[in-house]
């Protein structure tokens, strides 16, 4: 087995160690579902993992490196560091900085290489980290940038701090995407 492209931070042994596939045996018995799924779990920064078989003898794996993005609160002092699709990358005691803290969201559990998982009313569900992806979904759309924190403490006034000085009150979810269009615009008018 080979590497023949990878474009990230992690060495070609690292990655081909990561992959579980083992050098000798032939390509046509390597699970490549299951070396993409242990890549992705062993190497948090990778995304976009491929791997395809190319004859005789070769596995080729394809991944990029993610950036941190968002600082979600794991527990007191501990913060899950992930990409924009919310993988954690890392848990960490201090938000890196150009990092977007999110409040008002504790996910049940945050592992380096899996998603955010939340609880809510004691059950487990997507409806947290649905709204956490449309609101920054919403954010990318617009073009804001210089976002510096997202609050969801109360589902009925979500707002985000805008170039560290702009309150922007969405109030609730519905139409996020429109309401940050319309907010931005009036800023930029304002200018």
């Amino acid at each position: 087995m080979k590497v023949k492209d990878f474009i990230g931070k992690q060495g070609q042994e690292e990655i081909v160690a990561a992959s579980g596939i083992t050098a000798g045996k032939s390509i046509f018995f390597a699970d490549l579902d299951e070396a993409k799924v242990n890549i992705e779990k062993k190497l948090p920064y990778a995304d976009n993992v491929q791997l395809t078989r190319k004859l005789p003898d070769t596995i080729v794996i394809r991944l990029e490196s993610t950036d941190k993005a968002y600082a979600v609160e794991k527990s007191e002092g501990l913060y899950a560091i992930t990409n924009s699709d919310f993988k954690v990358l890392e848990i960490a005691g201090v938000i890196p900085e150009g990092v977007v803290p999110v409040i008002g969201a504790t996910p049940i559990t945050a592992e380096p290489g899996k998603p955010l998982n939340f609880v809510e009313n004691g059950e487990d569900v997507d409806a947290t980290l649905n709204l956490i992806k449309n609101i920054s979904s919403a954010i990318a759309n617009s073009g804001v940038k210089d976002v510096n924190l997202i609050s969801i403490r109360s589902r009925s006034n979500i707002y985000l701090i805008y170039q560290e000085r702009i309150v922007m009150r969405l109030g609730d979810s519905a139409d996020i995407d429109k309401k940050i269009k319309f907010i931005k615009k009036e800023k930029d008018d304002k200018r």
